[in-house]
Order: structure tokens, then sequence, then C-alpha cells
């Protein structure tokens, strides 16, 4: 019979590697959850005999498949990256690149054409329209009836330089030919759209015309054409002045019908074979006295010189004569007398300023015989001058300067009133004039 020791409680050895191993008798699991196993004296802890071997491997395998797929993502966000970025490039570079429209050249054979065939709404679309020049004679009818006007073009050749570009075009009216050279800029409303040349505004000359003032219409190339206030650029020599825009040509300007006592003077313009801006002198557009208005003007100045005559005193007041005898002395002591006209002066009527006409004329002889018995008659040569004016009512009004080269011209109208009631004139500085019938 053998004796055996009795057992006691067993006490748990540390490893001395972690403090959290249990006891490798008791098949613990592990933190890392590994069947934990004891380890003697001089053995490498599990974790460093995992570092190698075939279990190292595996381990690393499964970490290389793990990253496969995150590689694989990536790669297919470049993939879908760069090919919205070339979807972009196309969307943006071609069509500017295969949809770019007409050339510079059209636009431009547009506008010649137009010039050729003197369409108003078409040259207006690309013409500069300053603030101080009017168009009312870029109009059909007008251009189409001037003289020497554009007859044909021939383009000549054209250049683009980025966003702009240049057509060079010669001109020829049927006399002559001239170079002609249109500046366009490059126009796109989207990546979409066709790029459209477009023409810069393009200048032409004007030509100045002065008129009478009151002056309502004016006729271009047998054309009516009615003005307004804002037509008026400046007031020259005395006139209101238009500055008319105009083509090259030939045009024939007047004004409409003065009845039977004065005749419209025409002026014929003729802008040469040029796109460009310049501006004329003033071309005068007027009425002159016909046959009929300076007969009218001579009689009644004749009649003026009649009422001079039967005046009583040797000095007759408002009169282009005076005796020799009159007393100058202050006060004035008028001698009594009688007036004969021995001669009468030989007028010439002229256009003046401010719508008037000039009545003057030398040679004429006025004899004075004074009351007093003992007094002989003393004849006194005299020169006469007077201003004729048109009224309202279409009737001439002549009024005597006096003394001769001495005057005063009172405007009731404003130098701008152009389309609006006619001037009256008065050459009595003292005269009440009355603008409401022109006495």
């Amino acid at each position: 019979m053998s004796r055996r020791r009795p057992s006691g409680t067993g006490r748990t050895m540390s490893l001395g590697w972690d403090q959290q191993d249990t006891d490798v008798r008791s098949g613990a699991t592990e933190p890392d959850g590994r069947r934990g196993r004891g380890a003697l004296p001089g053995e490498p802890p599990p974790q460093a005999a995992d570092r190698d071997g075939p279990t190292a491997d595996a381990a690393r395998r499964g970490a290389s498949e793990g990253d496969g797929p995150a590689r694989d993502g990536r790669r297919r966000l470049a993939g879908i990256l760069g090919a919205v970025v070339l979807v972009l490039a196309l969307v943006l570079v071609v069509p500017r690149v295969l949809a770019t429209g007409d050339g510079p050249e059209a636009a431009a054979r547009e506008f010649l054409d137009a010039l050729v065939a003197g369409d108003a709404d078409v040259l207006l679309t690309h013409l500069e329209h300053p603030a101080d020049a009017t168009d009312l004679a870029l109009r059909d009818e007008i251009l189409q009836a001037a003289e020497n006007r554009v007859t044909s073009y021939v383009i000549e050749g054209s250049s683009i330089d980025g966003d702009g570009a240049r057509v060079e075009a010669l001109l020829e009216d049927g006399h002559e030919q001239r170079p002609l050279t249109l500046t366009l800029h490059a126009v796109a409303g989207s990546s979409f759209a066709p790029v459209r040349w477009q023409l810069d505004r393009i200048a032409v000359p004007e030509m100045e015309v002065s008129l009478p003032f009151g002056t309502e219409q004016i006729v271009i190339n047998g054309v009516p054409v009615t003005l307004q206030e804002e037509d008026v650029a400046t007031v020259t020599f005395h006139l209101p002045t238009l500055a008319l825009q105009l083509l090259p040509g030939t045009y024939e300007i007047t004004l409409p019908d003065g009845g039977p006592l004065q005749t419209a003077i025409s002026s014929e313009i003729t802008v040469p074979l040029y796109l460009g801006h310049s501006r004329s002198t003033p071309t005068p557009v007027h009425y002159e006295l016909s046959d009929t208005g300076r007969a009218e003007a001579t009689g009644q100045l004749q009649d003026l010189l009649a009422a001079c005559a039967r005046a009583t005193t040797a000095r007759p007041e408002g009169c282009p004569f005076a005796a020799p005898s009159a007393d100058d002395s202050w006060p004035r002591q008028p001698v009594r007398g009688t007036w004969a006209l021995r001669a009468v002066p030989e007028v010439t009527v002229s256009p003046w300023q401010f719508g008037l006409w000039s009545v003057s004329g030398s040679g004429g002889i006025a004899e004075f015989t004074p009351d007093a018995a003992d007094s002989p008659s003393e004849q006194v040569p005299f020169e006469v001058e007077a201003f004729t004016q048109m009224l309202p009512d279409g009737t001439l009004r002549t009024d005597l300067v006096d003394p001769p080269g001495s005057f005063t011209v009172v405007i009731c109208s404003t130098p701008m009133d152009v389309g609006g009631t006619p001037q009256y004139v008065a050459v009595d500085p003292d005269a009440h004039l009355d603008c409401e019938d022109g006495r």
C-alpha cells in the first residue's frame, strides 16, 4: 500500500511576459484570441514566432488581398475624372473650332451690298450716329436718287488677328475707284454658338447746310424732309445750320416752293468716294426774290421815297435826304418848304442775313424849296438803303434805313427755332415790334 501526499491548492506561476497571460495549464485563451500554450524557458514568445514563417507569409498575403479593392476604386475614380475633363474640353473647344460661322468677308459684304443698293435700314445699323449730326438724309429714295454714288465694289482680301479682323475693299462709282478698309470684331453668344463677325461702327462725311429762320422743310434729291428742332447742329452766320450725314454721291438740296414773290435757290453737294469722319463748311440754302418780288420791293421803296417827298420840312424824319438849309442848332427850328424828286435812285436787290433782302440804290436827286420867298431851291443828291422781308402772310414789307449804314435787327424767333414761326424783323431800334403780326 502506497502512501500519497495530500494534494494542496495549486499556485499560479507568472510567465514573466505579460501579466494578462493565463495559466498555460488551464488552457485559457490569450487576449489576441489564440489558444495559449506554455513556453519553456529560452523559447521565444508566440508573438515573435508569428513574425516569420508560413503563418507570417499567409498574414501578409491576406493584407495585400485586402488592399486590392481600395486601389481599384482609386483607379476607377481617376478614370472618371479624366473622362470628365476630356468631355469638358470637347464641349468648350470643338464647337469653337468646328462651328466658326461665316468669315469677316460675309459681314463686310452685307454692308457693301446695302451701300450699292441704297438700303438705308441696313446701313443705319452699321453707321456712327454723332449727337451733333442728323441722319434724316439717309433714306432709300434719297440715296438711290443720288448721282455718282457707289455702283460696285470688289473685296480684295481679309485678315484675322485674334478677335479682330480687317477687310480690304475697292469702291467704284462709275468714274473712279477708291480703297476702303473695314474693321470687325468677333462676337459669340455661347460655347455652342458659332463665332459671328460684326462690323465696327463706320463714320460717314457730314455736310453742313444753313437755312433761313422758320424753315419747316427742305427738299433733298426731290424728296421733302420735315425738320425737327433737334436736327439743328449750330448757328452759322446767324442762320440755323444742319449737319447732314451723307454717303458718297451728289445731292441737290433746296427749299419748298416759296410762292410768286420768291424763288428757292438750291445747292448741289458732292460727297467724295470716301467713308470716314469729315465735316464741310456750311452751304447756304435760301430764297431769292423772284422778278415779281423784286418789282414789288422796288415799288415799295419808291412809295417810301414818295412819302418822304411829301414832307414839309427841310429834314424829313426817317428819310434819306435833308436840305443844307436845315437849322441844326438846338433846339432845332424846322425850315418849312416842299420837296420834289428829280431823279429816282437805280435800285438793286440782293439777299442779306437773317432772311432779309437788301434794297439799295444811288443816283437819286431830291429838290427842296423853302417857303420863304427869298430862299432859293436846293437840290440834294442822295443814296437809299432799305431792307425787305417776307411776312407770315406771304407779303413783302420794305423798311428804310436811316441814317444809311446804321440799323438794328430784332428777331422774335430764337436762333434754334427751326420748324416754328418765321422770324419778324425791325430795322428801327425805336419801333415797337409785335411778334404776333410782325409789325
